[in-house]
């Protein structure tokens, strides 16, 4: 599906053989530290707002730091886990999938607009 948009997968050794300045256009890669993160390239460039995946929820568009609270936790499915700053909900989500949706997952947010935005992240995300 990436290629219908353009994109372009190259794994770590294509992108050392061609070198950064090559890796133009809708070039992605998975990430080599967080587990099925793909790093789009150039940042700001890739258009990532096209692609299926994105419009279906099927893919999270978010930082790479912002993955860290949750493969620090790493919740195994069946936990039970406890989000206090929920929205907008991508680390909800990760949560969730990291959970295999098994277990308990309480998300909460103070903010009742941004409430609204986790509820509607989380139902996209098929995580309810």
């Amino acid at each position: 599906e990436l290629a219908e948009t353009g994109h372009v997968l190259v794994d770590g050794h294509m992108q050392r053989r061609l070198g950064q300045r090559h890796l133009h256009g809708r070039a992605c890669k998975l990430d080599m530290h967080v587990p099925d993160l793909i790093v789009f390239q150039p940042k700001g460039k890739s258009d990532i707002s096209r692609v299926p995946m994105v419009a279906r929820g099927e893919l999270v568009v978010q930082q790479k730091a912002s993955c860290f609270p949750a493969l620090a936790l790493a919740p195994p499915p069946g936990a039970t886990v406890i989000d206090g700053c929920s929205a907008p909900g991508q680390k909800t989500s990760h949560l969730a999938a990291l959970m295999e949706g098994q277990g308990r997952l309480l998300a909460f947010e103070q903010d009742e607009r941004r409430f609204m935005l986790l509820k509607q992240m989380l139902k996209q995300k098929g995580a309810v």
